[in-house]
């Protein structure tokens, strides 16, 4: 902890000698709540070492980071993020006619927002208004719209472990204390939410909790009844709920529960997106679910932060996506193409060289325990093998030891990434010996 905080003021001193300290703060408090309580880096630099386009601070910094092979001698297969499926012709095709239309001017498709409205009824049993509605350029701003709304600095916030790591940096960002609940690992290998950890949170006064269902980058998927638990603990104690539910349609199985069916939304904020189910990540559309009330708020905060709303190609695109039968087409073909990449990495790692592999419930990602320095593996396996792969690390201390593993490739380079990946680990498991 000591080393930490030393450099820490080491790094603070070095922006104050380089001008960046007022264009940082927001920066440095996201940055900096992470990780007090456990030996890992800081995960935008971690991530940073794997992926150039993030970190970039930190290498302008010349922080001192591991270098990687900057000249590979063939081309990186992405097995970290993914390079995602082909968009659904339909879409695509909605997407030029609305260009052709003229659409190019400030649009708000209230038809889209009926769109949104009719699919959480009939995929979730959901009734909710237009009005309770707001529509965003992606799901990842309505993270930065929940945080700014509804924390303020000092705020005790709640994000379990492992997560997507974004919900502790923007909560950090606004001032927040993080508090990383860790999930529970089960049996098979996978992980559950501790219920009473959250609970003895919240009674100690906690403002909020921020989580992902289903989960990046587990794939594990909120039950129902944890879910009404959760509602309980909210309603007791007014903490405010914030679900990123982006992967939503892609469970493999069980079901997956909307909070929004759930929560109280004056409590609740509901974050969607048709980026991941519709491999629209090309198209900048999101949205926020919450109470009419919460939504004028966020609304007139869009405004205030001068954050622009989805455009109108991105909107016309949305919702042929969310319009039938685009809409079970695109997310069965996307499920099913996901599944099929997920077994063939659970078959290829499951057991080898140690590693444990479970099918993943849900989502985009695999997450296998590979075991030992997870950040020092990935940057082994890019340097010499070419293949790319997120350490586990960078999720929280309960992803220590793990390698996030995309699945959203096609299958052919998937086999390919985890035929590299396979003989990276084997090299790895003989240079020990």
């Amino acid at each position: 902890m000591g080393d930490a905080l030393k450099g820490r003021k080491q790094v603070d001193k070095k922006h104050k000698s380089k001008g960046f300290m007022k264009l940082s703060r927001l920066v440095d408090r996201a940055y900096g709540e992470e990780p007090p309580t456990f030996d890992l880096p800081l995960a935008l630099r971690a991530l940073g070492q794997i992926y150039p386009k993030f970190g970039k601070r930190f290498r302008l910094e010349n922080a001192g980071a591991p270098s990687v092979q900057s000249k590979p001698s063939r081309p990186f297969v992405d097995l970290g993020i993914g390079e995602y499926f082909d968009c659904d012709p339909e879409i695509i095709e909605a997407a030029i006619a609305s260009l052709r239309a003229g659409n190019t001017r400030y649009l708000t498709l209230e038809p889209l927002k009926h769109a949104i409205v009719s699919t959480y009824r009939e995929e979730h049993g959901v009734n909710i208004d237009a009005q309770e509605v707001l529509l965003l350029g992606g799901a990842r701003p309505g993270i930065a719209m929940a945080a700014l709304a509804g924390i303020d600095p000092g705020d005790v916030v709640i994000v379990p472990d492992p997560d997507y790591i974004g919900l502790t940096h923007m909560a950090s960002a606004v001032g927040a204390t993080v508090v990383r609940v860790p999930l529970q690992r089960i049996p098979e290998g996978g992980f559950a939410p501790d219920l009473d950890a959250i609970k003895a949170h919240a009674a100690a006064g906690a403002r909020a909790i921020l989580l992902t269902n289903p989960n990046n980058p587990t794939g594990f998927v909120w039950r129902r009844d944890d879910l009404k638990t959760l509602a309980l603990i909210s309603d007791r104690f007014g903490i405010l709920v914030v679900v990123n539910e982006i992967y939503d349609r892609l469970v493999f199985r069980g079901n997956h529960c909307s909070y929004a069916s759930i929560g109280n939304r004056d409590r609740a904020v509901i974050i969607g997106g048709t980026a991941k189910v519709y491999d629209m990540t090309g198209f900048g559309l999101g949205w926020i679910l919450s109470s009419a009330e919460n939504v004028a708020v966020f609304e007139d905060l869009l405004f205030l932060t001068h954050q622009g709303k989805p455009d109108a190609t991105s909107q016309h695109a949305a919702l042929a996506a969310l319009t039938s039968p685009v809409r079970e087409r695109g997310a069965s073909q996307s499920r099913a193409r996901l599944l099929v990449n997920a077994q063939l990495t659970v078959e290829a790692l499951d057991g080898f060289c140690g590693c444990r592999c479970p099918l993943p419930d849900a989502g985009q990602f695999a997450f296998p325990w590979i075991g030992g320095d997870d950040l020092e593996v990935a940057r082994f396996l890019k340097t010499n093998f070419q293949v790319q792969v997120v350490p586990g690390s960078i999720w929280g201390s309960q992803g220590a030891g793990h390698l996030r593993v995309a699945l959203a490739n096609n299958k052919s380079r998937q086999a390919e990434g985890l035929e590299r990946l396979r003989a990276g680990l084997m090299a790895r498991k003989q240079r020990a010996v």
